[in-house]
Protein backbone atom coordinates (compact mmCIF):
# COMPACT_ATOMS: atom_id res chain seq x y z
CA UNK A 1 0.00 0.00 0.00
CA UNK A 2 0.97 3.57 -0.30
CA UNK A 3 3.67 4.75 1.88
CA UNK A 4 2.77 7.57 3.56
CA UNK A 5 6.13 8.23 4.90
CA UNK A 6 6.46 10.68 7.84
CA UNK A 7 4.17 14.12 9.28
CA UNK A 8 7.03 17.29 9.09
CA UNK A 9 6.75 19.66 12.20
CA UNK A 10 8.40 22.71 12.56
CA UNK A 11 7.00 23.19 15.94
CA UNK A 12 9.48 20.41 17.12
CA UNK A 13 8.56 20.54 20.68
CA UNK A 14 4.69 19.85 20.05
CA UNK A 15 5.00 17.21 17.21
CA UNK A 16 5.95 13.40 17.14
CA UNK A 17 8.54 13.72 14.35
CA UNK A 18 10.99 16.72 13.66
CA UNK A 19 11.38 18.70 10.26
CA UNK A 20 15.19 17.31 10.63
CA UNK A 21 14.08 14.02 10.35
CA UNK A 22 11.44 13.83 7.25
CA UNK A 23 14.42 16.31 5.56
CA UNK A 24 16.72 13.93 6.00
CA UNK A 25 14.67 10.59 4.48
CA UNK A 26 13.56 12.69 1.80
CA UNK A 27 17.10 13.68 0.75
CA UNK A 28 17.86 9.94 0.09
CA UNK A 29 15.05 8.70 -1.02
CA UNK A 30 14.79 8.17 -5.26
CA UNK A 31 12.10 9.94 -6.70
CA UNK A 32 11.61 8.02 -10.12
CA UNK A 33 8.13 6.54 -8.94
CA UNK A 34 6.02 8.37 -11.47
CA UNK A 35 2.88 10.32 -9.51
CA UNK A 36 1.85 6.98 -7.16
CA UNK A 37 1.28 6.69 -3.47
CA UNK A 38 2.00 3.62 -1.75
CA UNK A 39 0.85 -0.24 -1.71
CA UNK A 40 0.99 -3.29 0.36
CA UNK A 41 4.70 -5.33 0.67
CA UNK A 42 3.52 -8.75 1.43
CA UNK A 43 -0.69 -8.31 0.46
CA UNK A 44 -2.86 -10.86 -1.66
CA UNK A 45 -5.92 -11.13 -2.84
CA UNK A 46 -8.88 -9.85 -0.77
CA UNK A 47 -10.12 -12.35 1.55
CA UNK A 48 -12.91 -10.59 3.05
CA UNK A 49 -16.40 -9.87 1.67
CA UNK A 50 -15.67 -6.35 1.59
CA UNK A 51 -18.73 -3.81 0.00
CA UNK A 52 -18.07 -2.12 -3.35
CA UNK A 53 -16.99 0.68 -1.67
CA UNK A 54 -14.38 0.02 0.41
CA UNK A 55 -12.00 0.82 -2.49
CA UNK A 56 -11.71 3.40 -5.30
CA UNK A 57 -8.95 3.79 -7.42
CA UNK A 58 -8.17 7.75 -7.76
CA UNK A 59 -6.75 9.21 -10.88
CA UNK A 60 -5.84 12.22 -12.57
CA UNK A 61 -5.28 14.14 -16.05
CA UNK A 62 -3.43 17.15 -16.65
CA UNK A 63 -3.50 18.42 -19.88
CA UNK A 64 -1.38 21.10 -19.52
CA UNK A 65 1.09 19.10 -18.22
CA UNK A 66 1.14 15.99 -20.85
CA UNK A 67 -0.16 13.77 -18.34
CA UNK A 68 -2.96 11.55 -18.61
CA UNK A 69 -5.10 9.03 -16.12
CA UNK A 70 -2.31 8.64 -13.69
CA UNK A 71 -2.82 6.41 -10.82
CA UNK A 72 -2.53 8.38 -7.54
CA UNK A 73 -4.20 6.98 -4.63
CA UNK A 74 -6.62 4.82 -3.33
CA UNK A 75 -9.62 5.63 -1.66
CA UNK A 76 -13.13 4.68 0.21
CA UNK A 77 -16.64 5.35 -0.67
CA UNK A 78 -18.74 7.40 1.79
CA UNK A 79 -21.97 7.45 0.33
CA UNK A 80 -23.27 8.09 -3.36
CA UNK A 81 -21.26 11.65 -4.23
CA UNK A 82 -18.37 11.65 -1.67
CA UNK A 83 -14.86 9.93 -1.65
CA UNK A 84 -12.69 9.38 1.52
CA UNK A 85 -9.08 10.23 0.88
CA UNK A 86 -5.57 11.58 2.57
CA UNK A 87 -5.66 15.19 2.46
CA UNK A 88 -1.83 14.79 0.91
CA UNK A 89 -3.41 13.44 -2.25
CA UNK A 90 -4.87 15.95 -3.31
CA UNK A 91 -3.18 19.04 -2.11
CA UNK A 92 0.02 20.98 -3.04
CA UNK A 93 3.38 21.49 -0.55
CA UNK A 94 3.09 24.57 0.96
CA UNK A 95 5.00 27.74 -0.99
CA UNK A 96 8.84 28.55 0.23
CA UNK A 97 9.97 25.26 -0.48
CA UNK A 98 12.98 24.69 -3.07
CA UNK A 99 11.43 23.11 -6.39
CA UNK A 100 14.31 20.57 -5.38
CA UNK A 101 12.73 20.48 -1.70
CA UNK A 102 9.19 20.38 -3.01
CA UNK A 103 9.67 17.21 -5.13
CA UNK A 104 11.74 15.53 -1.60
CA UNK A 105 8.76 16.77 0.83
CA UNK A 106 6.50 14.91 -2.13
CA UNK A 107 8.53 11.50 -1.73
CA UNK A 108 7.93 11.91 1.79
CA UNK A 109 4.37 11.37 1.69
CA UNK A 110 4.68 9.22 -1.34
CA UNK A 111 4.69 10.93 -3.86
CA UNK A 112 7.06 12.02 -6.75
CA UNK A 113 8.20 14.84 -8.78
CA UNK A 114 6.06 14.66 -11.18
CA UNK A 115 3.33 15.28 -9.09
CA UNK A 116 4.94 17.44 -6.86
CA UNK A 117 5.54 19.66 -10.48
CA UNK A 118 1.59 19.63 -10.62
CA UNK A 119 -0.37 21.80 -9.40
CA UNK A 120 -4.01 20.18 -7.89
CA UNK A 121 -5.99 23.25 -9.41
CA UNK A 122 -4.49 21.76 -12.87
CA UNK A 123 -5.56 17.93 -12.07
CA UNK A 124 -8.58 16.76 -13.69
CA UNK A 125 -9.50 13.80 -10.88
CA UNK A 126 -11.32 10.67 -11.94
CA UNK A 127 -12.57 7.32 -9.49
CA UNK A 128 -13.36 4.03 -10.12
CA UNK A 129 -15.51 2.73 -7.35
CA UNK A 130 -16.72 -1.25 -7.41
CA UNK A 131 -13.86 -3.20 -9.04
CA UNK A 132 -10.87 -4.46 -7.65
CA UNK A 133 -8.92 -3.77 -11.07
CA UNK A 134 -8.25 -0.51 -11.06
CA UNK A 135 -7.86 0.04 -14.54
CA UNK A 136 -11.45 -1.47 -15.52
CA UNK A 137 -14.51 -2.64 -14.72
CA UNK A 138 -16.96 -0.88 -11.80
CA UNK A 139 -18.19 2.10 -12.53
CA UNK A 140 -15.96 5.43 -12.99
CA UNK A 141 -16.59 8.93 -13.09
CA UNK A 142 -14.49 12.81 -12.11
CA UNK A 143 -14.15 14.28 -9.42
CA UNK A 144 -13.21 17.44 -7.55
CA UNK A 145 -11.95 18.08 -4.39
CA UNK A 146 -14.74 19.12 -2.20
CA UNK A 147 -13.18 19.08 1.03
CA UNK A 148 -10.00 19.42 2.60
CA UNK A 149 -9.67 19.11 6.88
CA UNK A 150 -8.64 22.68 7.87
CA UNK A 151 -5.79 21.08 10.33
CA UNK A 152 -4.14 19.59 7.19
CA UNK A 153 -0.70 21.75 6.97
CA UNK A 154 1.31 19.16 5.83
CA UNK A 155 3.17 18.33 9.12
CA UNK A 156 3.34 21.74 10.03
CA UNK A 157 0.60 21.96 13.16
CA UNK A 158 -0.08 19.29 16.13
CA UNK A 159 -2.50 17.45 14.38
CA UNK A 160 -2.15 15.43 11.22
CA UNK A 161 -5.44 16.06 10.15
CA UNK A 162 -4.46 13.89 6.98
CA UNK A 163 -7.86 13.62 5.52
CA UNK A 164 -10.19 15.16 2.35
CA UNK A 165 -13.14 14.48 0.80
CA UNK A 166 -13.91 14.23 -3.43
CA UNK A 167 -17.13 15.04 -4.71
CA UNK A 168 -17.91 12.92 -7.63
CA UNK A 169 -19.87 13.94 -10.69
CA UNK A 170 -21.60 11.34 -11.14
CA UNK A 171 -24.16 9.35 -8.60
CA UNK A 172 -22.73 6.19 -7.24
CA UNK A 173 -25.03 3.25 -6.91
CA UNK A 174 -23.19 1.07 -4.88
CA UNK A 175 -22.77 -0.11 -1.44
CA UNK A 176 -20.66 2.50 0.51
CA UNK A 177 -18.11 1.74 3.32
CA UNK A 178 -19.07 2.90 6.28
CA UNK A 179 -17.26 4.66 9.07
CA UNK A 180 -16.22 2.57 12.05
CA UNK A 181 -18.69 3.86 15.03
CA UNK A 182 -15.48 4.02 17.28
CA UNK A 183 -11.75 4.41 16.98
CA UNK A 184 -9.88 1.20 16.58
CA UNK A 185 -8.01 0.12 19.88
CA UNK A 186 -4.70 -1.61 20.03
CA UNK A 187 -5.30 -5.52 19.73
CA UNK A 188 -8.32 -4.55 17.17
CA UNK A 189 -7.20 -6.56 13.88
CA UNK A 190 -7.81 -4.92 10.57
CA UNK A 191 -7.21 -5.29 7.13
CA UNK A 192 -5.05 -2.34 5.02
CA UNK A 193 -6.58 -1.88 1.12
CA UNK A 194 -4.35 -1.06 -1.65
CA UNK A 195 -2.85 -0.82 -4.93
CA UNK A 196 0.63 0.61 -3.53
CA UNK A 197 3.57 -0.97 -4.39
CA UNK A 198 4.58 -4.78 -3.06
CA UNK A 199 8.22 -4.57 -3.26
CA UNK A 200 10.20 -3.23 0.14
CA UNK A 201 11.77 -0.43 -2.51
CA UNK A 202 9.75 0.86 -4.64
CA UNK A 203 10.99 0.78 -8.68
CA UNK A 204 7.47 2.08 -10.09
CA UNK A 205 5.79 -0.95 -10.41
CA UNK A 206 2.18 -1.44 -9.18
CA UNK A 207 -0.64 -4.17 -9.10
CA UNK A 208 -3.73 -3.78 -11.30
CA UNK A 209 -5.37 -6.04 -8.58
CA UNK A 210 -6.66 -4.82 -5.10
CA UNK A 211 -4.26 -6.11 -2.06
CA UNK A 212 -5.25 -7.17 1.20
CA UNK A 213 -3.04 -7.10 4.46
CA UNK A 214 -4.40 -8.37 7.33
CA UNK A 215 -2.39 -6.89 10.28
CA UNK A 216 -3.19 -5.38 14.17
CA UNK A 217 -3.58 -2.10 16.00
CA UNK A 218 -0.65 -1.17 17.90
CA UNK A 219 -0.01 1.02 20.56
CA UNK A 220 1.07 5.26 19.26
CA UNK A 221 4.62 4.80 20.62
CA UNK A 222 5.02 2.64 17.71
CA UNK A 223 4.58 4.50 15.56
CA UNK A 224 6.83 7.60 17.11
CA UNK A 225 8.60 7.74 14.14
CA UNK A 226 5.98 8.37 11.59
CA UNK A 227 5.23 10.95 13.52
CA UNK A 228 1.86 9.92 14.98
CA UNK A 229 -0.73 12.50 16.62
CA UNK A 230 -3.41 11.92 18.76
CA UNK A 231 -6.24 11.56 16.14
CA UNK A 232 -4.42 9.06 14.33
CA UNK A 233 -3.77 5.27 14.66
CA UNK A 234 -0.66 2.93 13.79
CA UNK A 235 -1.00 -0.57 12.40
CA UNK A 236 1.78 -3.36 12.71
CA UNK A 237 4.25 -3.94 10.11
CA UNK A 238 3.69 -8.22 10.51
CA UNK A 239 7.05 -10.16 10.88
CA UNK A 240 8.96 -6.98 10.38
CA UNK A 241 8.42 -6.96 6.56
CA UNK A 242 4.79 -6.20 5.58
CA UNK A 243 2.99 -2.94 4.82
CA UNK A 244 1.77 0.08 2.87
CA UNK A 245 3.84 1.43 -0.18
CA UNK A 246 3.61 3.74 -2.90
CA UNK A 247 -0.26 3.88 -3.91
CA UNK A 248 -1.80 2.80 -1.16
CA UNK A 249 -2.28 6.56 0.32
CA UNK A 250 -5.60 7.31 0.92
CA UNK A 251 -6.70 3.57 1.40
CA UNK A 252 -8.72 1.61 3.98
CA UNK A 253 -7.98 0.27 7.12
CA UNK A 254 -11.19 -1.80 7.26
CA UNK A 255 -12.17 -2.93 11.16
CA UNK A 256 -15.33 -5.80 11.27
CA UNK A 257 -17.27 -5.37 14.30
CA UNK A 258 -20.35 -7.98 14.75
CA UNK A 259 -20.18 -8.89 10.58
CA UNK A 260 -19.89 -5.35 9.39
CA UNK A 261 -17.34 -3.89 7.59
CA UNK A 262 -16.23 -0.29 8.59
CA UNK A 263 -13.61 2.12 7.81
CA UNK A 264 -11.46 2.99 10.61
CA UNK A 265 -8.68 4.68 9.01
CA UNK A 266 -7.59 6.28 6.25
CA UNK A 267 -3.50 5.37 4.70
CA UNK A 268 -1.26 8.26 5.48
CA UNK A 269 2.38 7.54 6.15
CA UNK A 270 5.06 5.10 7.56
CA UNK A 271 8.22 5.12 9.46
CA UNK A 272 10.84 4.14 7.23
CA UNK A 273 11.43 4.90 3.48
CA UNK A 274 11.65 1.12 2.97
CA UNK A 275 8.27 -0.21 2.88
CA UNK A 276 6.95 -2.33 5.23
CA UNK A 277 10.20 -1.79 7.53
CA UNK A 278 8.36 -0.02 10.27
CA UNK A 279 4.56 0.39 11.31
CA UNK A 280 2.20 2.39 9.61
CA UNK A 281 0.44 5.76 10.37
CA UNK A 282 -3.73 5.57 9.60
CA UNK A 283 -5.65 8.72 10.10
CA UNK A 284 -8.46 7.51 12.77
CA UNK A 285 -11.73 8.10 10.36
CA UNK A 286 -14.07 7.51 13.30
CA UNK A 287 -12.65 10.83 15.21
CA UNK A 288 -13.31 12.84 12.26
CA UNK A 289 -16.92 11.78 11.49
CA UNK A 290 -18.94 14.60 12.56
CA UNK A 291 -16.48 17.08 10.71
CA UNK A 292 -17.29 14.65 7.76
CA UNK A 293 -20.49 14.46 7.42
CA UNK A 294 -20.62 18.71 7.95
CA UNK A 295 -18.47 18.92 5.45
CA UNK A 296 -20.79 17.14 2.97
CA UNK A 297 -24.13 18.75 3.67
CA UNK A 298 -22.01 21.74 2.81
CA UNK A 299 -19.74 21.79 0.21
CA UNK A 300 -20.89 23.30 -3.19
CA UNK A 301 -18.81 20.28 -5.32
CA UNK A 302 -15.34 22.45 -5.14
CA UNK A 303 -13.63 23.07 -1.87
CA UNK A 304 -14.92 24.12 0.99
CA UNK A 305 -13.34 24.26 4.47
CA UNK A 306 -9.61 24.58 4.16
CA UNK A 307 -8.62 26.11 0.39
CA UNK A 308 -6.92 22.86 -1.00
CA UNK A 309 -2.91 24.66 -0.94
Amino acid sequence: MSRRVGVLASAVATTALAFGLATAWAATADTSDGGMQTNIVGGHAPTQAYPPGAFAAVTYSAPKHGVENRFTCTAAQTNGRYVRIAAHCVTDVPAGFSADAKARLMKFYGLDATAAAIPTADKQFSVRVGSPDRTSGGVVTTASVAWVHPGWAWGNSPESDDIALLKTDQYLDSYALPIAPRKARPGDVVYSLGWGGTEPVFAGELPTQIRELQRRVVPASKCVDAGITTRDICLDNPQGAKGNCNGDSGGAAVLKINGVYYDAGITSRGGSPICGATPDVYTSTPEFTRELYAAMQTAPGKTHGAPVR
